[in-house]
């Protein structure tokens, strides 16, 4: 089963956004990312120990505020979004994926890493449902 985390800079991200009604690190809308770290990937993660793919014409999603669906248990969610490898693979396993902020000093709101590495190739695609439940790790 894979293991969700918000980390710690994301939670005071969203604490930020609530209790002060402002955070210069949000941003406009969030972006979506591939992630291909082998290692270190937990609560205490921060925006720049990611490493993402690159190759295969590799690029994040934007998540468009006005696209999230929430829950009354507070469970941010959005539509599934498909990369797809093209001309070249991805030039590494890609391990999860993860949902950043985008403003001055962008934060990693979700890390997802998953149970097995995946290879992408040309023209195969890497499928994300993207979800924030607020404060919980599973």
């Amino acid at each position: 089963m894979p293991t969700a985390y918000t980390p710690e800079e994301g939670q005071q991200l969203i604490a930020n956004m609530i209790f002060k009604q402002a955070d210069s690190n949000r941003g406009t809308d969030l972006q979506l990312g591939l992630m291909t770290n082998t290692t270190g990937i937990g609560e205490t993660t921060v925006y720049g120990d990611i490493t993402e793919p690159t190759g295969g014409n590799y690029a994040r999603y934007t998540l468009l505020d006005t696209g999230w669906t929430i829950s009354s248990a507070g469970l941010a969610s959005y539509v599934k979004q498909v990369f797809t490898a093209t001309v070249t693979p991805y030039s590494a396993d890609i391990t999860g994926f993860f949902i950043c902020s985008t403003g001055v000093a962008p934060k990693i709101l979700r890390i997802q890493v998953e149970d097995a590495a995946a290879s992408i190739a040309v023209n195969e695609s890497y499928a994300v449902t993207p979800s924030i439940d607020i404060g919980t790790s599973s």
